[in-house]
């Protein structure tokens, strides 16, 4: 049996302090975080983002931001230690590539400039289910432990 960390409890309040966006495929997805804690920097950087394209800023202090910005959904949250940045959209079809990435569609300069270390980076293509929703697809079931109660024969 695992022991359970320490800060799980802090740790588990801090990822639920803020609410979830409801995501629907087909999409596009660009997602970074970045470590250090500059203080407002982050939050002034978002702001000077969204004021160049007359958009409402985040309140002082705001811990999490939402907008849509011509097309592209933007969403900045701060924790203690490091910030993200997701931006998504749906494209017209169900993308067979991640070209064009989401994040391309704001400006070279912003994304150069985020504050903090780069921590981590990713793109997903979300595409609709081809498999039944009370079914397993096959690549999930093959990740799973032998022990799992789904992983067996139905």
């Amino acid at each position: 049996m695992q022991t359970v960390h320490p800060l799980r409890e802090m740790l588990h309040h801090e990822v639920h302090a803020r609410p979830y966006e409801r995501l629907h495929a087909p999409l596009l997805l660009s997602h970074v975080a970045l470590v250090g804690n500059a203080g407002s920097a982050e939050r002034d950087h978002l702001a000077a983002l969204l004021q160049s394209r007359q958009l409402p800023v985040p309140a002082e202090g705001a811990s999490h931001f939402s907008a849509d910005i011509g097309g592209l959904r933007l969403r900045w949250e701060k924790h203690g230690e490091f910030h993200t940045c997701t931006a998504w959209k749906r494209p017209a079809g169900v993308p067979e590539s991640f070209a064009p990435l989401p994040i391309d569609d704001l400006p070279a300069d912003w994304r150069a400039g985020l504050p903090g270390e780069w921590l981590v980076g990713m793109h997903v293509l979300v595409k609709p289910a081809i498999t039944p929703r009370d079914e397993v697809p096959p690549l999930v079931r093959s990740m799973l432990n032998e022990d799992s109660p789904r992983s067996a024969p139905a």
